[in-house]
């Protein structure tokens, strides 16, 4: 496998883009030619985060460069290593340490897909640690949601077992991939949401440990080593809130679909997003949307 470095800030979007493709391309015929091996975990505790794990509302796509990482899942853990695809299906909740004995040689890609924009999430790390965001960029197409549906049909097969069944999850995995190819290819000349490197990294542990309720300006400036003051400040300049706000707007955004569970409970939900007690949780969305999570989930 290629080792491809981590983007700098140096980089256009476009030397970013044609990385990320590369990337794809790379991964996309090792697959095709029976040379990466394809990881997908078992559909077990879904939306329900464990000790340590955290879940998401969306499939993601993890493509390991170097090194490796040990994911635990509820039902069940796996080592991907380099050369090696997950596909992390939506709501599976998972945990993640870098493995090995390297320092500094570890580098994977994660896809975050929505219906009409991805993240791509470029990450390094220490042996022992969670993997640290070294870089995130946003795009927008329509070409996304078409990859989380392919993820989504890929889950599906989760359950089972056999050669044809594996050919169909490959299948699926190379849709995906390509799906993504494409649509970075189109969204390449108009990025979404381009900002300073701290502050996307700092945007995407937001949202990818949202129902870490410890999580707060002073832990994220640590880990992209900065002052909380410098993140404060540069936080509000590209995105127009401070960290705090937006730690509470993607907390209260994901209680909202989760409230459609009718599986979860409304303590459930709260521990999911992150707030630290069920009746904070109700205090907090009632100031935010004028009627309790009970309440809410009558009228929708």
């Amino acid at each position: 496998m290629q080792v491809f470095p981590l983007p700098t800030q140096a980089d256009t979007v476009g030397a970013r883009c044609r990385l990320y493709r590369n990337v794809l391309a790379s991964f996309l015929e090792a697959l095709a030619d029976g040379r990466a091996a394809l990881h997908l975990p078992k559909m077990d505790g879904l939306r329900r985060p464990g000790p340590g794990m955290f879940f998401h509302l969306n499939p993601e796509l993890f493509l390991q460069v170097g090194g490796a990482v040990r994911f635990e899942c509820p039902g069940g853990g796996f080592t991907l290593r380099a050369g090696e695809i997950a596909l992390m299906p939506r709501g599976v909740p998972h945990a993640e340490k870098v493995v090995g004995p390297r320092a500094g040689g570890f580098r994977g890609f994660v896809i975050c897909l929505f219906s009409t924009s991805a993240q791509v999430i470029c990450s390094d790390g220490r042996p022992g640690g969670p993997p640290s965001v070294g870089w995130a960029d946003s795009f927008e197409a329509n070409g996304f949601g078409q990859a989380a549906r392919y993820i989504d049909d890929a889950a599906a097969l989760a359950p089972l077992h056999g050669r044809t069944v594996r050919r169909q999850r490959a299948a699926l995995a190379q849709a995906a991939i390509g799906a993504i190819d494409l649509a970075i290819g189109r969204a390449g000349s108009r990025p979404g949401g381009e900002i300073h490197p701290t502050a996307a990294s700092a945007r995407a542990i937001v949202e990818s440990e949202i129902s870490d309720p410890g999580l707060d300006v002073r832990g994220l400036a640590g880990r992209l080593g900065c002052s909380p003051d410098h993140l404060t400040r540069l936080f509000r300049k590209e995105t127009g809130m401070t960290v705090r706000e937006y730690v509470g707007e993607q907390r209260l955004a994901r209680a909202r679909v989760l409230l459609q569970d009718p599986q979860l409970n409304v303590s459930e939900v709260g521990w999911a997003c992150g707030f630290s007690s069920p009746n904070y949780f109700v205090r907090a969305f009632r100031k935010a949307t004028g009627r309790t999570p009970g309440e809410f989930r009558k009228v929708t």
